[in-house]
């Protein structure tokens, strides 16, 4: 068996002790994935020190290449395989539960059956553009297929960064064009009023919910986990911390209700005009005598001292527990179509705030902190349009120029 010896002017070249022309290279490789113990590709070669130097190039420069890369213990034969294992390794602890199992099911759904079984080292970009298509003729919306696509994106590039993939399949395959934002007519005050006053005489169950989020702004799962000790009733604002996502509960089948910081992880406060003030100590009122008639064995506070609880038993959601979101979207739509304001969802209710804010004249910085955008290049992109109104002033302006002449 031959003695090595390390050569003391190159590292990575070594000698046999009892044959000065048998040499042995090695180039490290590192690991193929976090946890794994570092692994060498190793040459053996006969010749003199310049070929033992030529060899050790040659093979730094495949490594380098990715022609040879460390190979996984237990590595992923299929796409199917990586994906599972990317998101358990590194998605898991870095995204929300709810985000998490949305990333999941769109795995299970879509990836697994349209791709899953291909063999992972052998991706090609032909394998991945014929994903793409038959996502994007399977008839879902194009935003449903923009997320698929690009958490497969994220997996692959993972796999070519980490040494699984030789190569990016990527490269070549043209991905599906990210859907433009839904066009939304803003509703008239007039329209407005007329929803909250239907809403209002029915006693609808989404009338506090919907008037709070006119009236502020605020996110649909901000609305569902607002607290009475984050409302200044004296100082007339409220301080949006916490936010709502469903989750599947922990060894179950059904789902519940976890709270979290908003979206962007940043608290922020909204000042309330006077008439939302004093309605909402009105509505302070109605939860606390709803409370003091249905405790202790029909009222929980287990979500919290909400400011808009379940008032009654209804769909599944017991008094005093946070809304589900679908029930409120449903009861919502309902009352909006009643009015004739068509197809117009509860989240549309955050876009028409701003949008009011907007016409009014109110700078788009102000409007960024009040919404609680990470950046004001995302309210210049939403509401920084003009409307019809906006238009025709413009064009008035003119009006000067093309008129007679003053006498």
């Amino acid at each position: 068996m031959a003695k090595w010896k390390a050569h003391g002017r190159y590292p990575g070249i070594y000698q046999d002790a009892a044959d000065r022309r048998h040499w042995r290279i090695v180039v490290n490789l590192g690991r193929a994935a976090a946890g794994e113990q570092r692994q060498r590709a190793v040459k053996i070669v006969r010749g003199t020190l310049t070929d033992a130097r030529a060899a050790h190039t040659d093979l730094q420069g495949q490594r380098n290449n990715r022609e040879i890369q460390p190979q996984s213990t237990a590595a992923p034969k299929t796409v199917d395989e990586w994906v599972t294992r990317w998101l358990e390794t590194y998605k898991r602890r870095r995204l929300a539960r709810s985000t998490y199992a949305q990333y999941r099911r769109n795995a299970r759904l879509y990836i697994r059956p349209l791709i899953g079984s291909v063999t992972l080292r052998r991706i090609t970009s032909d394998d991945v553009q014929d994903f793409y298509n038959a996502l994007s003729d399977s008839g879902l919306a194009p935003g449903t297929v923009h997320q698929v696509s690009a958490l497969l994106r994220q997996a692959l590039r993972k796999a070519v960064a980490v040494g699984i993939l030789p190569r990016d399949p990527l490269l070549g395959a043209d991905a599906p064009t990210r859907p433009g934002r839904r066009s939304l007519r803003i509703p008239t005050e007039d329209e407005l009023r007329a929803l909250l006053d239907v809403m209002r005489e029915a006693d609808a169950s989404a009338y506090p919910l919907t008037r709070m989020a006119l009236a502020t702004g605020m996110r649909e799962a901000e609305l569902i986990a607002l607290e009475w000790s984050t409302v200044d009733l004296k100082g007339g604002s409220v301080h949006v911390c916490r936010s709502a996502s469903l989750v599947a509960a922990e060894g179950h089948r059904y789902q519940e209700y976890e709270f979290k910081t908003t979206k962007t992880g940043e608290a922020r406060d909204v000042p309330l005009d006077p008439e939302t003030l004093a309605w909402l100590r009105e509505h302070r009122k109605t939860v606390a005598a709803a409370k003091l008639a249905l405790r202790p064995s029909r009222w929980t506070d287990k979500d919290g001292d909400l400011v808009f609880p379940a008032l009654s038993v209804f769909a599944g959601t017991g008094a005093g527990r946070a809304w589900r979101a679908d029930t409120l979207r449903k009861v919502f739509h309902r009352y909006a179509a009643k009015v004739g304001l068509g197809y117009l969802r509860f989240h549309d209710l955050r876009h028409i705030y701003g949008s009011m804010l907007h016409r009014r004249g109110v700078p788009l910085l102000t409007i960024s902190r009040l919404m609680g955008h990470r950046s004001i290049k995302t309210t210049a992109d939403t509401y920084g349009h003009i409307g019809d109104e906006e238009r025709r002033e413009a064009a008035d302006t003119l009006a000067d120029v093309w008129g007679a002449p003053a006498q």
